[in-house]
Order: C-alpha cells, then sequence, then structure tokens
C-alpha cells in the first residue's frame, strides 16, 4: 500500500512538473520571438572558451560519480557477503544515501543558493565521502552488525551536498548566452 501511495505522489508531481514546463517553454517562446538569435550552431571548438573552473568541476565531478556510483552498486552484495545480511536487509542499508539525499538535497540546495560558499562546500562534502569511505573499509566484518550504518549516512550527506554544490556552480563557470 505504501508503494502505491508513493508511486501516486509522484505521478501527481510529475504531472505538476509537466504543467510547470509547458507554461515555462511559451514563456520562453515568446521570449525568443523579441530576441534575436544567434542562429550559431555548436561547434566543437567553442569548447576552448570554457574556463578552467568549468574544467575542474567536470574532472571532479567524473571523479565523484566514479567512486560514488560504483560503491552503491556494489553495497548490497557487500552487506549480504561481508556482514551476513540478507537480501532485504541489505537493500535498507543500500537505501540509506538514498533516503538521506532524497530529503536533506532540497534544503541543501537551498542553503548553496542563499549562502554561496562553493569550493569550501564541496571540500567538506568529499571530506563527508572520504570518511564514508574509510569507514567503510575499516570497520570490521561482524556478522548483521549495525556498524555500516554511520557510513551510509555520510555516504548520504555527502552526496546530496555534492551534488547540490557542484550542479549550482556550472552556470556560474560557462558563458552566459
Amino acid at each position: 500500500m505504501a508503494g502505491l501511495g508513493v508511486c501516486l505522489f509522484s505521478l501527481v508531481n510529475a504531472i505538476g512538473i509537466l504543467i510547470l514546463d509547458r507554461k515555462a517553454e511559451k514563456e520562453r517562446n515568446q521570449a525568443s520571438k523579441t530576441e534575436k538569435k544567434s542562429g550559431k550552431p555548436f561547434n566543437l571548438n567553442d569548447l576552448k572558451h570554457f574556463d578552467s573552473r568549468f574544467w575542474h568541476l567536470t574532472a571532479s565531478c567524473t571523479v565523484t560519480y566514479m567512486t560514488i556510483l560504483p560503491f552503491i552498486a556494489v553495497s548490497s552484495e557487500l552487506f549480504q557477503q561481508k556482514y551476513g545480511f540478507s537480501k532485504v536487509e541489505a537493500g535498507s542499508l543500500f537505501s540509506i544515501p538514498f533516503i538521506i539525499s532524497t530529503f536533506s538535497s532540497p534544503f541543501l540546495g537551498y542553503m548553496v543558493d542563499r549562502v554561496g560558499m562553493r569550493s569550501p562546500l564541496i571540500l567538506i562534502s568529499s571530506l563527508f565521502l572520504i570518511l564514508s569511505f574509510t569507514l567503510s573499509m575499516m570497520v570490521p566484518a561482524c556478522d548483521r552488525c549495525l556498524n555500516q550504518v554511520a557510513p551510509q549516512i555520510l555516504l548520504g550527506v555527502g552526496f546530496s551536498l555534492y551534488a547540490s554544490v557542484m550542479w549550482a556552480s556550472i552556470p556560474l563557470t560557462v558563458p552566459q548566452q
């Protein structure tokens, strides 16, 4: 029953986003009629005009996602093999970063927009992630003990903070057109 409720909630939100998107598209179309279009197609040489901050951010994003996503992909099986959890219990532990990210991302995004300080916040998020992975490696294996909860919480907070800061930083690093 809870799954049905979540699906219905998602459907209502998707319809709301569709309505907002159509409204924004109409506004963009009206604005584009009054603006003069450059008509210039995309060219790979345009990438030379991107600032080094953009390329550093791109490299950071690539490396960060290359560490988080593979770990998350194998974490359920790791929890089953190393800690003796059932599939359901391992799935619950596996979901902790996603649950934290779901609820904290809107607030962290708002905080980033209000406070700024993107560089220190990306550093802090990286420290959360490093601490999470280090703790995850260092905690001793024991049968069905919950010593992986703290690293999963840190992973959720670090991932959410990183995504909130990184994606909000991209428009600040590319030329406006």
